[in-house]
């Protein structure tokens, strides 16, 4: 694919360049060179690793951990049982935190978006728990719940 785009913006380039030898030479390397760099940049928006860890891989991890403890929760004795877990995923959201500033600015960015959109998720799911769940999941859940969003909101 990328030696037919580069063939074609060249066929272009000498049409308008003109057909001496050094100057299609010229137009391919300028080709190549901008080739190469916007597949670094698409690259580095859809690399969120940072050493060997991929974040946006284990924000989806701890995402879906999320959401599945909430499925256990059916009333303030289950709230209680989950809430060590819940409180593990903060722990985890924390160090992912950590690890997110470290990234380039642009691939933090493009990350962060991506976090900013299942935090809306995320929230609405706890609303729903809190509320549908009796009253005694609220005063269990809350403070944890709040402190998860929090951290995602954190993530800019």
């Amino acid at each position: 694919m990328r030696r037919v785009w580069v063939w074609a913006v060249s066929c272009v380039l000498i049409l308008n360049v003109g057909c001496n030898p050094k100057d299609v030479d010229d137009a391919k390397k300028k080709v190549d060179s901008a080739v190469n760099s916007a597949q670094e940049a698409i690259e580095a928006i859809t690399d969120f690793k940072l050493g060997d860890v991929d974040l946006k891989e284990k924000f989806q991890g701890i995402s879906v951990a999320l959401q599945q403890e909430v499925l256990n929760v059916i009333d303030a004795e289950s709230a209680k049982e989950s809430l060590p877990k819940f409180e593990e995923l903060l722990g985890q959201l924390k160090q992912l935190k950590e690890m997110f500033a470290k990234l380039p600015a642009n691939v933090r960015a493009a990350l962060g978006k991506f976090i900013g959109t299942e935090t809306v998720t995320l929230d609405g799911i706890f609303e729903v728990c809190e509320e549908n769940y009796g009253d005694g999941v609220k005063p269990v859940l809350n403070n944890v719940f709040q402190s998860i969003i929090k951290e995602l909101q954190g993530f800019k």
